[in-house]
């Protein structure tokens, strides 16, 4: 990711490869708690995920304060400390995610006298044609987020430390759009299932609009309060002022992340996924890293011209969501339908 830069920062590449070594390999926990989440969300349970995510992250801020910094008996391991605090959140609310599955007292249960390791083709399938696009999207938007970052990292160490504050208050900014687009996947995909079309629909609507207004609210306290925000990040002047700057560019485009997050959600809940695929590759590939390798770095407008490229990746976004989403195709898809074929299949043999 440092290819770009005229001389590679020594410590980027030792401290960075000692945080990655531990966050990857604390994901053998992050993604069966990932899973347990995604199971209670389908059933309309967002509570518990979010109890098990306020503990995973409790864990993870403290034991980064206590292993960042050497706090009483725990040792100052600085990049290391803060891997294994995330690894340490994580491991937890794995461990929360499968006492609440066994128990089951929240709608689904996980018996283990009768877990049966037995390989249900059917069901893989199903799985599967879901699930690939869904990876493939998350590929493609991450992938693309590496070859940013790597172009980002070519303008100098300062700018990689304002693009990182920029891209972590936004991040808390879209939080709106990101909740409700994981209601709008469990309504729709009820609704659905409940053979109710329009109500489907509406859900997806409403969710829109309190999305819409909620980010639309978000974004003019954050351009208002924009430079204190970035100022409990960091006291560096340069990036203080390109992580300002670049953020009041985000700010213009953030509602319609918020659009497209909802409706996204919606198209997944439905089972939708391969649009939703096909919009990111197309938006992030063909849109984003393309503009930003002009802007950025052929027309030197700097981190900027990369937040600028995002904006209209953003847009490009929505507008393909939007038009998904007014066909109406999503209402009839026979992914939706595959449970009850397959149960009236039994009956019927």
């Amino acid at each position: 990711m440092t290819f770009l830069m005229e001389e590679s920062d020594p410590f980027i590449l030792n401290q960075g490869s000692t945080y990655l070594n531990i966050v990857l390999a604390s994901m053998l926990f992050g993604l069966p708690m990932m899973v347990v989440n995604a199971i209670l969300q389908g059933i309309g349970d967002m509570k518990t995920p979010l109890f098990i995510m306020f503990i995973s992250n409790v864990v993870n801020v403290l034991f980064n304060y206590l292993l960042i910094f050497g706090i009483g008996i725990f040792p100052a391991m600085g990049v290391a400390g803060a891997a294994l605090g995330s690894g340490l959140g994580r491991f937890v609310g794995f461990l929360i995610g499968i006492a609440i599955l066994i128990k089951g007292e929240k709608g689904i249960k996980l018996d283990l006298d009768v877990i049966e390791l037995k390989v249900d083709f059917e069901i893989i399938k199903d799985i599967l044609i879901i699930g690939i696009p869904a990876a493939v999207e998350q590929f493609a938007r991450q992938s693309s987020q590496i070859i940013y970052t790597a172009m980002v990292a070519g303008l100098g160490t300062a700018t990689i430390a304002a693009n990182a504050v920029t891209m972590n208050v936004s991040s808390l900014s879209f939080m709106p759009g990101f909740g409700f687009g994981m209601a709008a996947t469990t309504l729709v995909g009820q609704s659905l299932g409940a053979k109710k079309k329009k109500l489907a629909e509406n859900y997806s609507k409403q969710s829109t609009y309190l999305t819409l207004v909620l980010m639309v609210a978000a974004s003019i306290l954050m351009y208002i309060f924009v430079e204190p925000i970035v100022n409990l990040y960091t006291d560096d002047p340069a990036v203080v002022n390109m992580a300002v700057s670049a953020l009041k560019i985000f700010i213009l485009f953030q509602p319609l992340l918020g659009l497209f997050m909802v409706l996204a959600g919606a198209l997944k809940g439905a089972g939708d996924t391969k649009w939703v695929m096909y919009f990111t590759i197309a938006g992030n590939w063909g849109v984003r890293l393309v503009l930003s390798y002009i802007l950025g770095l052929r027309m030197g407008i700097g981190l900027n011209g990369f937040w600028i490229a995002m904006g209209i990746d953003i847009t490009f976004r929505s507008m393909l969501i939007i038009w998904r989403f007014l066909s109406g195709k999503w209402k009839d898809l026979d992914v939706v339908n595959v449970r009850e074929k397959r149960i009236d299949r039994i009956v019927e043999e």
